[in-house]
This record gives structure tokens, C-alpha cells and sequence, in this order.
């Protein structure tokens, strides 16, 4: 007897490729542009050096870099202003956490306002929270949370790795990288899982709380599942080698689908509360529960 969430998604998947036929193509050219599949062919050279890591020096990084721009007067031939040609992994991981929550729209819009505003990925890595903010905007999404979460993260890289680079994990097996990017403090699943799938050819669900609410609403996942608990759901019903497409289209229809107001999704009850309070940074963890405690 088939399973019929399985058969809800098959269903929903075909209606995503008539809406979004492009979806696939998009998705394929960026991680082509961020070396897709990289990793594999061409490891990092031994010996090679540089603030932001150590690899090939061509690896490209169009995937961060947006077209008409280019090198700066003074720039290393091998870099682009902001973006570190050599880092394809960590180029994905960037763009990840800035997709994480938010559409494919504004992470380029607030790429951009990174390319204009620092000068690589290490003044990233030290640029304080607010400034950050400061950058993206005040009103992107989970602006001061995604700030903290990212300078939390590429501090915890620096430390183990003493420089700002994630090349390494080409060389590393997938439940290794697996490991090592689910354990980098202040990392949400999804980004980790993004960054498996687009840049280390693993098998993971990117599934956000946006995405979540797409699956909900199509009777994927179950109303009362928190956004991990699609994504394990996902990584079951979905075979390896058609997880790309699956995720190009999801991520489509959540960035062409509007957002409920703020008062409908929290109307979908105390599991969504405590969902969206469990991927809050570590550390804030605590103060999320006591907010949802003073506001019931």
C-alpha cells in the first residue's frame, strides 16, 4: 500500500514543473557557477595558502558574484571584491545562510549590499552583529538572529581551522562533512543540509520554515512537524539523485507563494511556536521560552 504523503508529493512535485519549468535549469547553473561538483574533481591543492583558505585558484564563484560586476583596481586576479574564487564551499554556505528564511530575491539583493560594504569573507567573519544588520537591512527576515548565527558560525570555522575556509571538507567523506557542518555552532539545518547538496554532492533536504509551510499546506508533512522533521522526511521519499530537483522546485514555490501574516502563522498553534523557538541560536534558547511563557 503506497504511503500517501508519498503519493501527495509525487503529485505535487508534477504540478511544480509545469509552474516552475525553469526552476531546475536555475538551480543547476548556480551551483555550476559556486563549482558544483568541484570538490570531487579538483581537491584543494596541499600547500597553497590564502586568508580565506586554501584551493584551487580557479575555482569560480559567479554564484555570489552578481553579473556586470567586476574586479576591483588593486584586487588579486583571483578575486572579485567580496567573493574568494577559491572558496566555492564556503561561497554556498554564505548563500545559504542568507536563503535560510528568506527568498532567492532578497539573498542577492543582501549579496549585493555584502559586496559593496566588506572587503572579504575574514571581515565577514569579524564584522559585530549590528553592523551586519546594519548591511542586510533592518527588515530582512530574522535579520539580528541571522547575523548572530553567522558570525557565531564563521568564528567556530576560524577556530578550528585557523582561517575562514570550509575547501577542506572536498576531501572528506559525506557523513564526515556531515558531521563537521551539523556540529558548527549557530548553523540551522538548513544550511548545512543546502550546503551538503549543492557543493559536496550529498543527500540532504534543504527544508526551511518557508518550505515547511508549502508542505503543510500541500499535506506532505504532518501540521504538527517541525521543519526537521520534514526534511528526515524528505531525505526518506526522495531518491538520492532527484533531491536537487526537488528542492529547486520547493524552493520556487515558497519564493513565488505570499507569506501568511504574522498573527496566521502563529495561529497554527504552540508546535509552530515551539518550532520556530527551536531554531533560534543556542544561546537564545532559553530566552525564547521565556517570551512564548510571557505572551501566553
Amino acid at each position: 500500500m503506497s504511503d500517501p504523503c508519498s503519493t501527495r508529493l509525487a503529485s505535487l512535485l508534477t504540478t511544480l514543473r509545469k509552474q516552475f519549468p525553469d526552476a531546475c535549469a536555475e538551480l543547476a547553473a548556480a551551483s555550476a557557477a559556486c563549482g558544483h561538483g568541484q570538490a570531487e574533481r579538483n581537491p584543494p591543492t596541499p600547500g597553497a595558502s590564502g586568508v580565506n583558505g586554501s584551493a584551487t585558484p580557479d575555482a569560480p564563484a559567479d554564484a555570489l558574484k552578481l553579473p556586470g560586476e567586476g574586479t576591483p583596481p588593486g584586487a588579486s586576479p583571483h578575486r572579485r571584491g567580496f567573493v574568494d574564487e577559491r572558496e566555492h564551499i564556503l561561497c554556498e554556505f554564505i548563500r545559504s545562510f542568507l536563503l535560510w528564511e528568506a527568498t532567492g530575491a532578497r539573498a542577492a539583493a543582501a549579496i549585493r549590499r555584502l559586496e559593496q560594504g566588506l572587503v572579504d569573507f575574514n571581515e565577514l567573519r569579524v564584522c559585530m552583529p549590528d553592523e551586519l544588520a546594519r548591511l542586510l537591512g533592518k527588515t530582512y527576515p530574522r535579520c539580528e538572529e541571522r547575523c548572530l548565527r553567522l558570525r557565531t558560525a564563521l568564528n567556530a570555522i576560524y577556530a578550528r581551522e585557523h582561517r575562514v575556509t570550509l575547501e577542506h571538507l572536498a576531501r572528506m567523506s559525506k557523513r564526515e562533512t556531515k558531521e563537521y557542518l551539523e556540529s558548527i555552532e549557530g548553523v540551522p539545518r538548513f544550511v548545512s543540509a543546502r550546503v551538503q547538496l549543492l557543493a559536496l554532492s550529498g543527500h540532504a533536504a534543504p527544508i526551511d520554515g518557508r518550505i515547511h509551510r508549502r508542505l503543510i499546506d500541500a499535506e506532505v508533512v504532518g501540521a504538527d512537524s517541525t521543519p526537521d522533521e520534514a526534511a528526515g522526511q524528505l531525505e526518506k521519499r526522495v531518491r538520492a539523485g532527484e533531491m536537487l530537483e526537488t528542492y529547486a522546485l520547493l524552493q520556487a514555490f515558497a519564493d513565488q507563494t505570499p507569506e501568511p501574516s504574522p498573527d496566521r502563522r502563529e495561529g497554527k498553534g504552540a508546535k509552530g511556536k515551539a518550532g520556530a523557538a527551536k531554531h533560534r541560536a543556542p544561546r537564545d534558547a532559553g530566552e525564547a521560552r521565556a517570551k512564548t511563557r510571557r505572551k501566553s
